[in-house]
């Protein structure tokens, strides 16, 4: 029997409150139900709209010398590179990401949402530290809000080796009451040894992303930038890849190419736009 299973494209968008971030998130939600899901996916680096809800000594500094809203976009560019580079340390900035707020909010918004929406939840990815390092989570939630399992990502990109983040150990799917999920971290899909045997005991592969682009429309190469398509030949199985989408603010933007691959490796279905937030409808059988 197919799963109605809503893949969410995320709109960008800087969360101050708590509030803020649940209202957002939830309104995705509601459409998906609306829409009879039975599965919401949510993109990687979801953390990143919480980037400033902390309230420490290190992240009040930072907020003070940022003046973003006084400059031009090409200005703000260059200086949202310094920032990173020589503002902050990078190993630092693998701390402030991680900051134990930002993964409370993670874990409340989405108990909670999946328990009121009777929705199976798997929540994209934030950065979180554990007794033994930092690692890049995803945490999946049942449809009674209970804590199904969590996935940390295998394939590094060399920034966030530089931040300080260690090589996951998870390899098996997370089981919930509607499917066994096998969940997969952006780059984890470049492994075709790991993707296949995570494969052999899931129901569908989802594989939250981020999108990071220098600048809008930036090129997009469908053949080195989807190896979702050779995965799910290989494993004859579904495969959604959710992105992230816009303006987080003036400096950092992702471009949402979200899609679906079904087990012929055929992209059924894709965002309609890349710089604006969506959910997409599939039933994934």
């Amino acid at each position: 029997m197919p799963i109605k299973t809503a893949m969410i494209q995320l709109e960008m968008k800087q969360c101050w409150t708590e509030k803020q971030f649940f209202d957002h998130m939830e309104n995705y939600i509601r459409e998906s139900k609306e829409k009879n899901a039975r599965i919401a996916i949510f993109p990687e680096d979801i953390g990143f709209c919480l980037a400033w809800v902390k309230e420490t000594k290190n992240v009040r500094n930072i907020r003070q010398n940022i003046t973003v809203e006084q400059q031009s976009i090409k200005n703000t560019l260059e200086y949202f590179v310094d920032w990173i580079f020589t503002k902050i340390k990078l190993y630092d900035m693998g701390q402030w990401l991680s900051q134990i707020v930002i993964e409370r909010i993670i874990k409340r918004t989405f108990s909670s949402l999946a328990k009121k929406y009777n929705m199976v939840i798997v929540s994209g990815s934030c950065y979180v530290r554990k007794f033994d390092g930092l690692y890049n989570v995803c945490y999946v939630y049942d449809n009674d809000g209970q804590l199904s399992g969590e996935y940390e990502k295998h394939k590094l990109v060399p920034i966030e080796i530089s931040w300080g983040v260690k090589k996951g150990r998870t390899k098996k799917p997370i089981q919930t009451s509607v499917a066994s999920i096998g969940v997969v971290i952006c780059y984890d899909l470049d492994e075709p040894e790991f993707i296949e045997e995570i494969s052999m005991q899931s129901d569908l592969i989802v594989a939250p992303s981020g999108g990071f682009r220098p600048f809008p429309d930036y090129p997009f190469d469908p053949v080195k930038e989807r190896p979702q398509i050779q995965r799910a030949i290989e494993n004859n199985i579904f495969i959604l890849r959710p992105y992230c989408a816009g303006w987080l603010f003036p400096g950092l933007y992702f471009q949402g190419n979200s899609s679906v691959v079904n087990r012929r490796g055929e992209v059924i279905l894709e965002a309609k736009n890349k710089n604006k937030g969506e959910v997409i409808i599939v039933d994934v059988y």
